[in-house]
């Protein structure tokens, strides 16, 4: 095959269909490897449609996670301070025995307990 002959070809026909898309009042526009194809007139209206935020409630923590805390903390010597919250709050040093709110409440705090703790170790060790 004649890549130049193949080409003039496709260059003619595609002329065509331009000219007889321009006559019946439609438009084509080429651009990259697209080619567009439609009606230009009037007024354009913008539609934007924006999808709904998630409002899925975001994962409880289980108890399998305050242990692991638990374990987390236990270099940093706050084990027992978490375990004080619980006997104070929920009258109770064991994790399996907490509702779902207690626990909820009992790993944030932890959260923020090992925080803490690691922002104290790295200032007794100078680093920033």
């Amino acid at each position: 095959m004649g890549g130049g002959k193949d080409n003039k070809v496709l260059i003619a026909l595609v002329n065509a269909v331009n000219g007889l898309l321009t006559r019946l009042g439609w438009r084509m526009h080429q651009h990259g490897s697209g080619t567009q194809v439609g009606r230009v007139g009037g007024n354009v209206t913008i539609n934007h449609f924006h999808a709904q935020p998630d409002r899925t409630a975001p994962p409880q923590p289980t108890v399998a996670d305050v242990l692991a805390l638990l374990d987390a903390l236990e270099p940093y010597g706050k084990r027992g301070a978490l375990l004080d919250f619980m006997a104070t709050e929920f009258g109770t040093r064991r994790v399996v025995e907490l509702d779902a709110l207690a626990l909820r409440r009992t790993w944030g705090y932890a959260r923020t307990t090992l925080t803490r703790a690691r922002w104290m170790a790295r200032q007794r060790r100078g680093a920033p």
